[in-house]
């Protein structure tokens, strides 16, 4: 024996959308305005939309509209559809607003530890962009926007704020309560040269120049803190550098009462001129000049 299929109606989207607008607007009139429609085609589509089921979706008198069950199930689909539209297209935004093409930023190396894990977030919330990280010492004539090491004197120039920071376990040799103090034992510095390097110690009443003559150097803070953790010195460090360290908690600051500048390292965002008008270069480079900004001295 042979059994017909039922033809199910192909759903009329936009039909479905005018029922919800008129199911939350209880009008007609309203309905139309907000589709920018006219009633007369709104009634019509709605009439179409009860053909195609077979059954009504409205009951209507002169005053009242009440949804019929075929109504209520069509205004839940309509807004689940909304709905995922709603989101589709918010993700559709985000993948439109996401930057893409190739960037590559050099840094000097004692700033390496502290920018790449901002330039990797960047490249996170950005996966159609291909950055690239590359010391200073690197970096050729394609550098989209390079962080450089700058004559202190520089209208540009942001001087890189210090810590000195000592192991938990460590001992201070009693009496030493002063800066100078401080600064005649042992220094492990973060990223520097061996040279004698000349300090600025701010505090509220007075400056004070100090030189010290690092006895251990390394681009990475890891090792620095461990050599300063089994008591080869005290830790000498970009202060945000320290800060973002996910070590930091096995050491203490020392000077807290004073702020520490290099007086010989400032730094400064320098962006390609092939590549200024580009949008990446611009939003990069400013969240670049933020970080360094930030060390400043309060």
């Amino acid at each position: 024996m042979e059994t017909t299929r039922r033809h199910e109606p192909d759903i009329d989207i936009e039909a479905v959308r005018l029922l919800v607008s008129i199911s939350e607007l209880r009008s007609f009139k309203s309905a139309a305005e907000r589709h920018r429609m006219t009633v007369s085609n709104v009634s019509n589509r709605i009439r179409k939309l009860e053909s195609d089921f077979g059954a009504q979706v409205l009951r209507r008198t002169t005053r009242t509209l009440e949804l019929t069950p075929l109504g209520h199930r069509l205004v839940g689909l309509g807004e689940s559809i909304a709905h995922e539209l709603a989101v589709a297209e918010g993700e559709l935004a985000r993948i439109g607003s996401q930057f893409g093409g190739t960037l590559t930023v050099s840094v000097t190396d004692e700033l390496m530890t502290w920018l790449a894990p901002l330039i990797l977030q960047v490249a996170q919330d950005n996966p159609r962009l291909r950055v690239s990280l590359i010391s200073d010492s690197q970096a050729g004539t394609q550098t989209d926007i390079r962080v450089k090491r700058v004559s202190k004197s520089s209208t540009r120039g942001t001087p890189i704020s210090m810590v000195i920071c000592q192991s938990m376990g460590a001992a201070i040799a009693p009496g030493t309560y002063s800066a100078a103090d401080l600064l005649a034992l042992p220094i492990c510095a973060l990223g520097h040269t061996t040279a004698a390097l000349a300090i600025d110690l701010n505090t509220a009443r007075s400056r004070v120049q100090v030189e010290v003559t690092p006895c251990f150097m390394t681009t990475d803070i890891e090792v620095l803190l461990q050599a300063v953790e089994h008591g080869v010195g005290l830790g000498l460090i970009p202060e945000l550098v320290f800060r973002s360290s996910a070590s930091r908690s096995r050491f203490r600051l020392l000077l807290t009462d004073h702020r520490m500048e290099l007086s010989t390292d400032a730094y400064d965002v320098v962006v390609s001129d092939r590549e200024h008008s580009k949008a990446v270069v611009r939003h990069v480079s400013s969240m670049l000049e933020q970080q360094l900004k930030a060390t400043r001295p309060a």
